[in-house]
């Protein structure tokens, strides 16, 4: 179980773990750059993807429970508002290194 989260956030096997899994490398190390490089933008593409949906939600009930403040209302919409921004940027921001790396390797991957 907890090798198949690790692997689907990852994409790296924990040689040890199952008895079935071998690794593709003998030694259990990437050789290739960008596959590394992909999986490191894919880690944090989910992580920062996970934080900007707690900040909507979080942004959405300061919004629900202003009972009529402005100013509190204010901040959950600007917490919404940023969120969406950030996220739109790390998407931005994961697509071009994810260009950059498939460039560098010899493929692009979309």
């Amino acid at each position: 179980m907890i090798q198949k989260f690790y692997f689907a956030v990852t994409g790296i096997t924990i040689p040890g773990l199952d008895p079935g899994d071998v690794p593709a490398n003998p030694d259990g190390v990437d050789d290739d750059l960008g596959t590394a490089g992909e999986r490191v933008v894919n880690l944090m593409l989910w992580i920062i993807g996970a934080t900007a949906v707690i900040m909507i939600v979080a942004g959405a009930i300061m919004m629900i429970t202003a009972d009529g403040n402005p100013e509190k209302f204010k901040k959950g919409k600007q917490a919404v508002i940023g969120a969406c921004i950030g996220l739109a940027a790390a998407i931005l921001v994961g697509f071009i290194l994810r260009l950059a790396l498939g460039a560098a390797d010899g493929t692009i991957r979309p």
